[in-house]
């Protein structure tokens, strides 16, 4: 009887983690899926974070943010990656098509919140995740960029949720590049994070 219990829970314990590594690959860019980051990740793995991962080019900011995210979706939670030049520019696709935009623009700035509304209605079980915005500031900054970036940026720090982003602008010049109150934010509800080194792409 013992026996087959143990084999019952090694097999859903197989299939748990075989569901969580299709996360994986359906969450985050395939690039990351087998990088680990050579930072520890030991003082974030209890509990969902809030960092801003700032430094030049290929010091391995993104890779920190989706070991980050593989750990997190491991653990079971729900974890929303987004590339900020790509979702401006299907923002902007969105905009020439006559689309809701600011439905999608909020739908990523309340998430998980927004699933959990959904959720609450069909009385599913409530989730808890994180939104992970890479490369913040990454693309030509109109008044449509500023508003959309200072929304998602307000939305997050208003309603407590946990995000990571990363960008190699550091806050002062987001507060140029961008937008005051957007830095501003970042820096309220962000643990602030420099990366240092050289362009690992180039060697």
């Amino acid at each position: 009887m013992e026996k087959s219990s143990n084999i019952q829970k090694d097999t859903q314990r197989a299939r748990l983690l075989m569901s969580r590594q299709k996360d994986i690959h359906r969450l985050i860019p395939k690039k990351f899926w087998d990088i680990e980051t050579d930072k520890s990740l030991d003082k974030y793995k209890d509990e969902l974070c809030s960092l801003f991962i700032h430094g030049k080019a290929g010091v391995g900011k993104t890779v920190l943010a989706c070991s980050l995210a593989k750990l997190y979706i491991k653990q079971g939670y729900d974890v929303k990656f987004i590339s900020y030049p790509s979702f401006i520019m299907e923002l902007q696709g969105m905009f020439r098509q006559d689309k809701d935009v600011y439905g999608y623009a909020r739908e990523i700035a309340w998430h998980p919140e927004y699933q959990d509304t959904l959720a609450r209605l069909n009385d599913d079980p409530i989730r808890k995740g994180i939104l992970i915005i890479d490369d913040l500031g990454a693309t030509k900054i109109s008044e449509f960029v500023r508003q959309i970036t200072y929304y998602i940026i307000n939305e997050r720090e208003m309603k407590m949720l946990p995000t990571i982003i990363t960008s190699n602008f550091n806050l002062n010049e987001i507060n140029t590049i961008i937008d005051p109150r957007v830095s501003s934010r970042i820096a309220g509800m962000c643990e602030i994070k420099k990366l240092d080194g050289a362009d690992r792409r180039k060697k």
